[in-house]
């Protein structure tokens, strides 16, 4: 996703036929479960769903074409037997120094949730 774009839901024309969107939204979010990196740009366009726009088709096309600027994801998922009962996806705060100190940082983020 662009950095610092707002998307509304009337911005742009309606789609003649949203099944296209809700297909490409729904694969997306099936996707989540192990990219857990794209969790907020598919929350982000899956808000659309009910009244999809040219404009959120296009944002859905080009989904992996945000900037990087460096930071590392931290992604965890807590279940209890079948069941998830916590997840979290988000951008680590400082920039890490190495992927270790990366993996640690999770750790660390997902031990406090269980606790």
């Amino acid at each position: 996703m662009e950095v610092n774009v707002k998307y509304r839901k009337d911005d742009g024309d309606k789609l003649i036929d949203p099944t296209l969107y809700r297909q490409l939204v729904g694969s997306l979010l099936y996707l989540t479960m192990t990219l857990l990196d794209i969790s907020h740009a598919v929350q982000v366009v899956g808000q659309f769903v009910a009244d999809p726009r040219c404009i959120h088709l296009s944002v859905v096309h080009h989904w992996a074409g945000y900037l990087d600027i460096g930071r590392s994801t931290t992604g965890w998922c807590i279940f209890l037997g079948d069941s998830l009962i916590s997840w979290k996806c988000k951008k680590q705060q400082p920039v890490s120094k190495s992927s270790v100190e990366t993996e640690y940082r999770g750790m660390f983020s997902a031990c406090s949730e269980i606790t």
